[in-house]
Order: structure tokens, then C-alpha cells, then sequence
């Protein structure tokens, strides 16, 4: 699961993830985090943290991962 953290300085996005990340997580998390620093004409500076209980990414989190990666580059 991820989580976007809040209450975080100006210009700096969180997330938190725990237990295992998926592909939905990306598409309600990571997509408006990068959707609105393309919007305001900025660069991600993204802080993550990872909880202990933190058990990957499922295959499809892992291939989006790739691929918005390598979009947003």
C-alpha cells in the first residue's frame, strides 16, 4: 500500500509504503504526485519511507513503477 504523507516542506512530496505496493497504488498515489509537479512546471523531490511490515512490489506494481519511470524521465 502507498501512502502520500503529508504536511511536507514546499516543494517536496511523500509517500509511505507498506505492505506489498500495487499497480492500483501507483494510479491513486504516485500518478497525481508527478501529474501535479508537471502541472506546476517542477521537478519531484519525493521522500519514501517504508514502513517494517514493507513486503515489495506485486509484478504489476514493478512493471509501472518501470514504465512511469521511464515516462517522467
Amino acid at each position: 500500500m502507498l501512502e502520500e504523507l503529508k504536511n511536507m516542506p514546499a516543494g517536496v512530496d511523500g509517500i509511505r509504503a507498506s505492505g506489498t505496493v500495487t499497480r492500483e497504488d501507483y494510479d491513486v498515489v504516485v500518478e497525481p504526485i508527478l501529474e501535479g509537479a508537471r502541472r506546476d512546471g517542477r521537478r519531484v523531490r519525493l521522500l519514501a519511507q517504508f514502513e517494517p511490515d514493507f513486503a515489495g512490489l506485486a509484478p504489476r506494481a514493478a512493471w509501472e513503477g518501470l514504465r512511469v519511470g521511464m515516462h517522467h524521465l
